[in-house]
């Protein structure tokens, strides 16, 4: 269920598409001008905002427009009565729509997909957020409990390159915890490390190349007393 606004200068589409879209379960606020969109999206968060290129005064090219200023997060698609090169240009431009539709007989079927389109890239966007601050919190210093003079050293001073590589060491190749360790690693004072930690931080485990270096850091790793060991919690 996503929160639609809808945006024609004709009465019967605004009309047809409020009707179609409830029944699919969706919240569908209607406006036949485009500066009444352009009040709408400045006082409500709308999913999705489907509005007609051609309009008296503020076209659809200017809600796009003015979508992408104030409501980034917003999926815009654009319907037209004919096909206009010349406004397929301006809304790139504009900062790309989500969908580009032509007004036919197969116009609801065709909005119908461009919303599922649009509704599940938004939720995957928000599970990438919220996957994205989950990880941080994890990674927090204040997650890493010990009382090594390496973890000691990291939390006093987070950007020591000596704490990160060995902190940051440790918790990749003796206790696999690369989300944890990853971004030590790649604040590190090992050039080689930094740099491949740097590029691996995406992933959920490092690749051959990295986990070839584990045996060289091993041997040259501070020896950590078993009380002292990092981790995560």
């Amino acid at each position: 269920m996503a929160n639609i606004l809808v945006c024609d200068d004709e009465r019967s589409i605004c009309e047809m598409l409020d009707i179609s879209l409830r029944r699919e379960g969706h919240r569908v606020e209607t406006v036949q001008a485009g500066q009444l969109a352009k009040n709408k999206i400045d006082g409500a968060l709308y999913d999705v905002i489907i509005t007609d290129i051609k309009m008296p005064n503020i076209d659809g090219i200017e809600v796009l427009r003015h979508a992408h200023r104030v409501s980034p997060d917003s999926a815009v698609i654009l319907i037209t009565a004919v096909d206009d090169y010349a406004a397929a240009v301006e809304a790139v431009k504009a900062g790309g729509a989500s969908d580009y539709i032509r007004k036919s007989p197969g116009l609801v079927d065709e909005i119908k997909l461009a919303i599922n389109r649009a509704v599940e890239k938004l939720n995957l966007s928000k599970q990438n957020f919220a996957l994205r601050r989950d990880a941080a919190t994890r990674n927090s210093l204040d997650n890493i409990i010990g009382s090594s003079s390496a973890i000691e050293k990291l939390k006093q001073s987070p950007d020591d390159p000596a704490a990160n590589l060995a902190v940051g060491g440790y918790l990749c190749f003796q206790r696999g915890q690369w989300a944890a360790g990853l971004p030590l690693l790649a604040k590190s004072n090992d050039a080689q490390l930094k740099s491949l930690a740097k590029a691996e931080l995406a992933q959920p485990t490092a690749s051959d190349e990295t986990l070839k270096l584990a045996d060289g850091w091993l041997a040259a790793a501070p020896k950590l007393a078993a009380p002292e060991r990092p981790k995560t919690i």
